[in-house]
């Protein structure tokens, strides 16, 4: 009884990440992504990092030189490690379709490349 009333709660919880996922994804076609890491909380440094992500292609802004975007798994194994040389650069991530978790100084976000 235990083991059939745990199998649904992970069925139930797979289909709900599933559907979220979808819904994200369609949210995400409709437009580009752009995250910016807020030095403060009530109003935005111009020297802060911006990530815009657009299909499979990166652009930073305002990326501190010598700072190193690290891209990862889902399951936590690196794939990729790109040495930033400018505070402006843009880059196509060449990687098969999946979740990834890209990392630069203290940012942190998770994409979906399709």
């Amino acid at each position: 009884m235990k083991m059939k009333r745990f199998l649904y709660g992970f069925l139930l919880m797979c289909i709900s990440i599933c559907v979220c996922s979808v819904k994200a994804s369609a949210r995400e076609a409709a437009s580009p992504l752009f995250f910016t890491e807020w030095m403060n909380d009530s109003q935005a440094d111009s020297n802060s990092l911006t990530l815009t992500i657009t299909g499979n292609t990166i652009h930073l802004q305002n990326a501190t030189p010598g700072t190193v975007l690290e891209v990862y798994s889902v399951l936590g194994i690196k794939v990729l490690s790109v040495k930033i040389d400018a505070s402006e650069k843009t880059f196509v991530l060449n990687l098969s379709k999946g979740c990834y978790i890209l990392k630069i100084e203290n940012l942190v976000r998770k994409i979906a490349l399709k």
